[in-house]
Protein backbone atom coordinates (compact mmCIF):
# COMPACT_ATOMS: atom_id res chain seq x y z
CA UNK A 1 0.00 0.00 0.00
CA UNK A 2 2.88 2.36 -0.05
CA UNK A 3 4.96 4.00 -3.07
CA UNK A 4 6.30 1.80 -5.02
CA UNK A 5 10.43 1.76 -4.31
CA UNK A 6 12.77 1.35 -7.35
CA UNK A 7 14.74 -1.51 -6.43
CA UNK A 8 17.82 -3.07 -8.91
CA UNK A 9 18.93 -6.46 -9.83
CA UNK A 10 21.09 -8.68 -12.05
CA UNK A 11 20.87 -11.92 -13.13
CA UNK A 12 22.41 -14.05 -16.44
CA UNK A 13 21.15 -17.22 -17.66
CA UNK A 14 21.14 -19.33 -20.44
CA UNK A 15 17.42 -21.24 -22.48
CA UNK A 16 18.83 -24.17 -24.59
CA UNK A 17 18.56 -27.95 -24.36
CA UNK A 18 17.62 -29.54 -21.22
CA UNK A 19 18.55 -26.68 -18.75
CA UNK A 20 15.69 -25.37 -16.34
CA UNK A 21 13.85 -22.42 -18.31
CA UNK A 22 13.57 -20.67 -15.22
CA UNK A 23 15.62 -18.12 -12.91
CA UNK A 24 15.24 -16.23 -9.68
CA UNK A 25 16.73 -12.15 -10.43
CA UNK A 26 18.35 -11.07 -6.76
CA UNK A 27 17.06 -7.14 -5.82
CA UNK A 28 19.10 -5.96 -3.65
CA UNK A 29 17.85 -3.73 -0.56
CA UNK A 30 19.40 -0.15 0.52
CA UNK A 31 22.55 -0.69 2.60
CA UNK A 32 24.26 1.50 4.76
CA UNK A 33 28.09 2.00 4.06
CA UNK A 34 30.65 -0.15 4.36
CA UNK A 35 27.82 -3.44 3.93
CA UNK A 36 27.94 -5.88 1.22
CA UNK A 37 25.23 -8.28 0.52
CA UNK A 38 25.75 -11.94 -0.69
CA UNK A 39 23.30 -13.10 -2.18
CA UNK A 40 22.67 -16.39 -4.10
CA UNK A 41 19.46 -17.48 -6.45
CA UNK A 42 18.90 -20.35 -8.54
CA UNK A 43 16.26 -22.30 -10.58
CA UNK A 44 13.59 -24.60 -9.29
CA UNK A 45 15.72 -27.29 -8.50
CA UNK A 46 18.01 -28.30 -6.97
CA UNK A 47 16.45 -28.13 -3.71
CA UNK A 48 19.39 -28.64 -1.43
CA UNK A 49 21.42 -25.67 -1.41
CA UNK A 50 23.75 -23.80 1.31
CA UNK A 51 25.64 -21.05 0.80
CA UNK A 52 28.51 -20.42 2.97
CA UNK A 53 30.60 -16.91 3.90
CA UNK A 54 34.01 -17.59 5.98
CA UNK A 55 34.61 -13.72 6.99
CA UNK A 56 37.63 -12.60 9.61
CA UNK A 57 35.38 -13.62 12.62
CA UNK A 58 34.07 -17.20 11.56
CA UNK A 59 31.68 -18.36 9.29
CA UNK A 60 28.14 -18.18 8.31
CA UNK A 61 26.18 -20.88 7.01
CA UNK A 62 23.37 -23.24 7.38
CA UNK A 63 22.74 -26.77 6.44
CA UNK A 64 20.31 -27.77 3.72
CA UNK A 65 16.83 -28.80 4.51
CA UNK A 66 17.31 -32.41 3.59
CA UNK A 67 20.57 -32.65 5.86
CA UNK A 68 19.52 -35.08 8.41
CA UNK A 69 22.70 -34.63 10.33
CA UNK A 70 23.43 -32.84 13.93
CA UNK A 71 25.12 -29.58 12.57
CA UNK A 72 22.90 -26.77 12.89
CA UNK A 73 25.72 -23.98 11.25
CA UNK A 74 26.35 -20.19 12.32
CA UNK A 75 23.45 -17.44 11.09
CA UNK A 76 24.74 -14.85 12.82
CA UNK A 77 28.38 -12.91 13.94
CA UNK A 78 29.16 -9.72 15.21
CA UNK A 79 29.71 -8.24 11.41
CA UNK A 80 27.92 -10.91 9.85
CA UNK A 81 24.14 -11.89 9.39
CA UNK A 82 22.12 -14.37 7.74
CA UNK A 83 19.10 -12.33 6.49
CA UNK A 84 17.16 -15.07 4.08
CA UNK A 85 17.17 -18.60 3.61
CA UNK A 86 14.96 -20.21 0.71
CA UNK A 87 12.08 -22.64 1.68
CA UNK A 88 11.62 -26.03 1.09
CA UNK A 89 11.93 -26.51 -2.97
CA UNK A 90 13.95 -24.21 -5.12
CA UNK A 91 14.93 -20.59 -6.32
CA UNK A 92 16.21 -18.84 -3.07
CA UNK A 93 17.30 -16.23 -2.38
CA UNK A 94 20.39 -16.95 0.33
CA UNK A 95 21.29 -14.10 1.89
CA UNK A 96 24.01 -12.35 4.12
CA UNK A 97 24.60 -9.64 4.78
CA UNK A 98 28.15 -8.53 5.63
CA UNK A 99 27.61 -5.45 7.98
CA UNK A 100 31.12 -3.73 8.31
CA UNK A 101 33.78 -5.00 6.05
CA UNK A 102 36.63 -5.85 8.09
CA UNK A 103 40.15 -6.30 7.54
CA UNK A 104 41.36 -9.77 6.53
CA UNK A 105 39.83 -12.15 4.26
CA UNK A 106 36.39 -13.74 3.40
CA UNK A 107 35.56 -16.50 1.23
CA UNK A 108 32.28 -17.56 -0.37
CA UNK A 109 31.65 -20.58 -2.04
CA UNK A 110 28.32 -23.14 -1.62
CA UNK A 111 27.24 -26.90 -1.96
CA UNK A 112 23.73 -28.61 -3.89
CA UNK A 113 22.92 -32.03 -3.29
CA UNK A 114 21.71 -33.08 -6.59
CA UNK A 115 18.24 -33.26 -7.23
CA UNK A 116 17.37 -37.00 -8.91
CA UNK A 117 14.89 -36.92 -11.83
CA UNK A 118 13.90 -39.65 -14.27
CA UNK A 119 16.11 -37.97 -17.17
CA UNK A 120 19.26 -37.31 -14.70
CA UNK A 121 20.57 -35.63 -11.64
CA UNK A 122 20.23 -31.73 -11.72
CA UNK A 123 23.36 -30.42 -9.94
CA UNK A 124 25.06 -27.01 -10.55
CA UNK A 125 25.39 -27.02 -14.02
CA UNK A 126 21.82 -27.50 -14.85
CA UNK A 127 20.43 -25.21 -12.37
CA UNK A 128 21.38 -21.71 -13.62
CA UNK A 129 22.76 -20.57 -10.03
CA UNK A 130 23.97 -16.82 -10.00
CA UNK A 131 26.03 -14.73 -6.80
CA UNK A 132 25.27 -10.99 -6.89
CA UNK A 133 27.86 -9.01 -4.77
CA UNK A 134 25.38 -5.69 -3.71
CA UNK A 135 27.41 -2.76 -2.89
CA UNK A 136 30.83 -3.22 -4.45
CA UNK A 137 29.50 0.29 -5.70
CA UNK A 138 30.44 1.84 -3.14
CA UNK A 139 33.40 4.38 -3.51
CA UNK A 140 34.94 4.12 0.03
CA UNK A 141 35.38 0.45 -0.58
CA UNK A 142 37.52 1.07 -3.98
CA UNK A 143 36.16 -2.41 -5.14
CA UNK A 144 38.10 -4.21 -7.72
CA UNK A 145 36.88 -7.48 -9.46
CA UNK A 146 33.66 -8.60 -10.92
CA UNK A 147 30.54 -8.27 -8.34
CA UNK A 148 28.19 -11.26 -10.06
CA UNK A 149 28.92 -14.57 -10.76
CA UNK A 150 27.37 -17.32 -12.90
CA UNK A 151 27.31 -20.93 -12.28
CA UNK A 152 30.49 -23.28 -14.06
CA UNK A 153 28.86 -25.04 -17.04
CA UNK A 154 30.39 -28.54 -16.75
CA UNK A 155 31.05 -30.95 -13.73
CA UNK A 156 29.29 -32.55 -10.89
CA UNK A 157 31.07 -31.64 -8.01
CA UNK A 158 28.95 -30.55 -4.94
CA UNK A 159 30.89 -27.85 -3.87
CA UNK A 160 30.76 -24.12 -5.57
CA UNK A 161 34.33 -22.79 -4.68
CA UNK A 162 32.94 -18.74 -6.03
CA UNK A 163 35.34 -16.35 -4.83
CA UNK A 164 37.62 -14.56 -2.45
CA UNK A 165 37.27 -11.02 -0.82
CA UNK A 166 40.38 -9.58 0.41
CA UNK A 167 40.07 -6.52 2.70
CA UNK A 168 43.21 -4.60 3.22
CA UNK A 169 43.71 -2.06 6.52
CA UNK A 170 41.85 0.91 4.71
CA UNK A 171 38.85 -1.35 3.81
CA UNK A 172 39.65 -1.27 -0.04
CA UNK A 173 38.39 -4.47 -1.22
CA UNK A 174 39.92 -6.67 -3.87
CA UNK A 175 38.04 -9.59 -5.52
CA UNK A 176 39.96 -12.99 -6.48
CA UNK A 177 37.59 -15.18 -8.26
CA UNK A 178 37.84 -19.35 -8.79
CA UNK A 179 34.09 -20.29 -9.95
CA UNK A 180 35.21 -23.74 -10.01
CA UNK A 181 33.25 -27.28 -9.58
CA UNK A 182 35.27 -28.89 -6.60
CA UNK A 183 34.97 -32.28 -4.82
CA UNK A 184 35.90 -30.92 -1.46
CA UNK A 185 35.03 -28.29 0.81
CA UNK A 186 37.05 -25.38 -0.29
CA UNK A 187 39.18 -23.22 2.20
CA UNK A 188 41.12 -25.88 3.29
CA UNK A 189 44.86 -27.77 3.21
CA UNK A 190 46.45 -30.63 3.96
CA UNK A 191 49.42 -29.20 5.99
CA UNK A 192 52.35 -31.08 7.47
CA UNK A 193 54.29 -30.21 10.62
CA UNK A 194 57.98 -31.67 10.74
CA UNK A 195 60.28 -32.08 14.08
CA UNK A 196 63.58 -32.49 13.86
CA UNK A 197 66.63 -32.17 16.03
CA UNK A 198 70.06 -29.98 15.38
CA UNK A 199 71.20 -33.04 13.99
CA UNK A 200 68.30 -33.51 11.50
CA UNK A 201 66.56 -36.63 13.06
CA UNK A 202 63.06 -36.71 13.75
CA UNK A 203 61.32 -36.55 16.98
CA UNK A 204 58.50 -38.74 17.49
CA UNK A 205 55.56 -37.76 19.70
CA UNK A 206 55.96 -34.10 19.87
CA UNK A 207 52.62 -32.13 21.01
CA UNK A 208 52.04 -30.16 18.27
CA UNK A 209 49.62 -27.46 18.74
CA UNK A 210 48.25 -25.22 15.60
CA UNK A 211 46.70 -21.60 16.68
CA UNK A 212 44.93 -19.51 14.01
CA UNK A 213 45.45 -15.41 14.34
CA UNK A 214 41.59 -15.30 13.69
CA UNK A 215 38.81 -16.74 15.41
CA UNK A 216 37.37 -17.94 11.46
CA UNK A 217 40.66 -20.68 11.71
CA UNK A 218 40.70 -23.75 13.83
CA UNK A 219 43.04 -25.18 16.47
CA UNK A 220 44.60 -28.51 15.97
CA UNK A 221 46.40 -30.59 18.48
CA UNK A 222 48.30 -34.14 17.94
CA UNK A 223 51.43 -35.51 17.77
CA UNK A 224 54.10 -36.31 15.24
CA UNK A 225 54.44 -40.40 14.18
CA UNK A 226 57.67 -42.28 13.70
CA UNK A 227 58.89 -39.98 11.15
CA UNK A 228 58.07 -36.96 13.16
CA UNK A 229 55.44 -35.80 11.10
CA UNK A 230 52.02 -34.66 11.65
CA UNK A 231 49.31 -33.93 8.69
CA UNK A 232 46.24 -32.05 9.57
CA UNK A 233 43.86 -30.38 7.45
CA UNK A 234 43.63 -26.60 8.42
CA UNK A 235 41.59 -23.75 7.03
CA UNK A 236 43.21 -21.42 5.17
CA UNK A 237 45.31 -18.81 7.63
CA UNK A 238 47.94 -17.57 9.27
CA UNK A 239 49.13 -19.59 12.12
CA UNK A 240 51.29 -20.23 15.08
CA UNK A 241 52.61 -23.26 15.33
CA UNK A 242 53.91 -24.56 19.38
CA UNK A 243 55.77 -27.98 20.20
CA UNK A 244 56.33 -29.38 23.18
CA UNK A 245 58.09 -32.03 24.12
CA UNK A 246 59.87 -33.40 27.49
CA UNK A 247 63.33 -33.28 27.58
CA UNK A 248 63.34 -30.40 24.82
CA UNK A 249 63.03 -25.97 24.79
CA UNK A 250 59.27 -25.01 23.71
CA UNK A 251 59.23 -24.16 20.14
CA UNK A 252 56.70 -22.02 18.50
CA UNK A 253 57.15 -21.19 14.50
CA UNK A 254 54.86 -18.89 11.89
CA UNK A 255 52.84 -20.89 9.29
CA UNK A 256 50.75 -19.75 6.25
CA UNK A 257 48.45 -21.91 5.20
CA UNK A 258 47.20 -20.36 1.71
CA UNK A 259 46.87 -21.75 -1.68
CA UNK A 260 50.11 -21.05 -2.53
CA UNK A 261 52.74 -21.72 -2.13
CA UNK A 262 52.11 -25.45 -3.44
CA UNK A 263 54.20 -26.49 -0.41
CA UNK A 264 52.62 -26.80 2.43
CA UNK A 265 54.50 -27.20 5.56
CA UNK A 266 56.73 -26.13 8.07
CA UNK A 267 60.04 -27.41 10.30
CA UNK A 268 59.89 -27.47 13.83
CA UNK A 269 63.98 -27.47 15.33
CA UNK A 270 63.77 -29.69 18.03
CA UNK A 271 66.40 -28.55 20.68
CA UNK A 272 67.70 -29.90 24.30
CA UNK A 273 68.11 -27.14 27.06
CA UNK A 274 71.92 -29.41 27.22
CA UNK A 275 73.09 -27.52 24.21
CA UNK A 276 73.65 -24.45 25.63
CA UNK A 277 76.85 -24.87 28.41
CA UNK A 278 76.94 -21.13 29.26
CA UNK A 279 74.48 -17.90 29.39
CA UNK A 280 76.08 -16.43 26.16
CA UNK A 281 75.74 -19.66 23.68
CA UNK A 282 73.72 -18.85 21.00
CA UNK A 283 71.64 -20.94 18.37
CA UNK A 284 70.52 -19.90 14.86
CA UNK A 285 68.69 -22.24 12.87
CA UNK A 286 67.47 -22.26 9.45
CA UNK A 287 64.01 -24.54 8.63
CA UNK A 288 61.89 -24.86 6.30
CA UNK A 289 59.79 -26.78 3.95
CA UNK A 290 59.76 -28.49 0.51
CA UNK A 291 62.90 -30.32 -1.23
CA UNK A 292 64.31 -26.60 -2.47
CA UNK A 293 68.20 -26.22 -1.10
CA UNK A 294 68.90 -23.21 0.84
CA UNK A 295 72.23 -21.08 1.90
CA UNK A 296 72.16 -19.61 5.74
CA UNK A 297 75.33 -17.03 6.35
CA UNK A 298 76.24 -16.03 9.95
CA UNK A 299 78.96 -13.40 10.06
CA UNK A 300 80.16 -12.78 13.49
CA UNK A 301 83.12 -10.11 14.23
CA UNK A 302 85.71 -12.11 13.24
CA UNK A 303 84.67 -14.46 10.77
CA UNK A 304 81.99 -15.34 8.10
CA UNK A 305 80.76 -18.81 8.27
CA UNK A 306 78.68 -20.28 5.09
CA UNK A 307 77.58 -24.11 3.77
CA UNK A 308 77.97 -23.88 0.15
CA UNK A 309 74.89 -25.14 -1.88
CA UNK A 310 74.99 -28.78 -3.20
CA UNK A 311 77.47 -30.23 0.02
CA UNK A 312 76.05 -31.60 2.42
CA UNK A 313 79.16 -32.11 5.20
CA UNK A 314 81.22 -29.71 3.88
CA UNK A 315 80.93 -25.53 4.86
CA UNK A 316 83.48 -22.37 4.22
CA UNK A 317 84.77 -19.73 6.09
CA UNK A 318 86.80 -16.98 4.95
CA UNK A 319 90.36 -16.84 6.13
CA UNK A 320 90.18 -14.75 9.40
CA UNK A 321 91.25 -15.16 13.06
CA UNK A 322 88.10 -16.90 14.48
CA UNK A 323 86.80 -14.97 17.77
CA UNK A 324 83.88 -17.61 18.19
CA UNK A 325 84.00 -21.33 18.27
CA UNK A 326 81.20 -22.21 16.11
CA UNK A 327 79.74 -25.64 14.78
CA UNK A 328 77.68 -26.20 12.06
CA UNK A 329 74.97 -28.33 12.17
CA UNK A 330 73.47 -30.41 8.74
CA UNK A 331 70.19 -32.44 8.26
CA UNK A 332 67.48 -32.75 5.34
CA UNK A 333 65.18 -29.20 6.03
CA UNK A 334 66.98 -27.55 8.46
CA UNK A 335 70.53 -26.12 8.56
CA UNK A 336 72.21 -24.55 11.21
CA UNK A 337 75.28 -22.82 13.33
CA UNK A 338 75.71 -22.87 16.90
CA UNK A 339 77.87 -19.98 18.10
CA UNK A 340 79.10 -20.67 21.39
CA UNK A 341 81.39 -17.63 23.86
CA UNK A 342 84.96 -18.01 23.29
CA UNK A 343 85.66 -19.84 26.49
CA UNK A 344 83.55 -22.57 26.20
CA UNK A 345 85.73 -25.51 23.35
CA UNK A 346 83.37 -28.69 24.34
CA UNK A 347 80.01 -29.42 24.88
CA UNK A 348 78.17 -29.80 28.33
CA UNK A 349 78.35 -33.56 27.43
CA UNK A 350 82.12 -33.37 26.85
CA UNK A 351 82.05 -33.85 23.22
CA UNK A 352 84.60 -31.08 21.41
CA UNK A 353 83.99 -28.66 19.12
CA UNK A 354 83.98 -28.87 15.66
CA UNK A 355 85.54 -25.26 15.38
CA UNK A 356 87.10 -24.54 12.04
Amino acid sequence: GGEPVERKGRAQFEVHGDLNKCICVAVGEDMTDNQVRVVLTWAEFPHSVVLCVKTPEGKIWKPPHDDKGDELGCTLLPNAELECVHAEGGYGPISVLLKKMLPGRYHIFAKCNPYKMAKGDVGWAQSNAQLTLFGGEQEALEWSGPTHFTHPKEGEAPWWDICFLDVDAKGCVKVRSFNELVEDEPGNRLTTVICKDINGKPVQGVKVLCQADTTAGSQETDETDEEGKLQVLLALAQYTVKVEKQGYINTAVRLMVDLEPSCCEVVVPMVRPEVFSQGQDLLCVLSWGGTDIAELHVETPGRLLKRPVGFEHEFASYDIPMTTPMQVMMGVWGRGYWALSPLSSHLSDGTPLRGR
